[in-house]
């Protein structure tokens, strides 16, 4: 078995090839141990909820791994993930030692403001076309769905801005001036 991962891309799907059933490479096979070192941690939990639906499914948890709440579907854990009330993971690897703990559930209220989880329709300087972007977090950003990071560049100059302000905005290119002509 050799797969190339030296993409983002063909990393995450690679990790999500290791959850079919009937994946080329299993993790699992006696005859062709797979030989590596790996830090102790406690074993997995998975603690009782009060959910009418799968807490994980499809899935593959790493040492330390709590879910005290949330749901985890078709994803890779690593060690020391907790999944807390609420949260739901699905189709994603989580490879740092990452804790939704602290997480905070953010309902969007409509703003005349662009923040997280609006949506920004601009219009870039000297171009008739309007675009719609999507603010959200890092790990959310889909770039062919519109949604960009608060922390891109784009992202970072649209914040805080109104509809009616121009901004811009620094690229590879050189400085883009957007019009916000509106905010959802």
């Amino acid at each position: 078995y050799w797969r190339d991962i030296g993409t983002r891309d063909s990393y995450y799907q690679a990790n999500l090839d290791l959850l079919d059933e009937n994946s080329e490479f299993n993790l699992y096979d006696k005859t062709w141990p797979v030989r590596t070192y790996h830090e102790q941690y406690p074993p997995n939990k998975v603690l009782k909820m009060k959910l009418k639906e799968d807490v994980v499914v499809d899935s593959i948890l790493s040492g330390g791994c709590v879910v005290e709440g949330g749901s985890v579907k078709h994803s890779v854990l690593s060690p020391n993930v907790t999944i807390c009330e609420q949260a739901k993971v699905e189709d994603r690897i989580l490879n740092l030692e990452a804790i939704l703990k602290f997480a905070e559930i953010v309902s969007h209220k409509k703003s005349d403001t662009v923040s997280i989880g609006s949506a920004v329709v601009v219009c870039k300087k000297g171009q008739k076309d309007e675009q719609t972007f999507y603010i959200v977090g890092s790990e959310e950003v889909d770039m062919s769905a519109g949604k960009i990071s608060n922390k891109s560049p784009l992202g970072m100059s649209l914040l805080g801005k109104t509809k009616g302000d121009v901004t811009e905005c620094e690229t590879p290119n050189g400085k883009v001036e957007y019009k916000i002509v509106n905010v959802k």
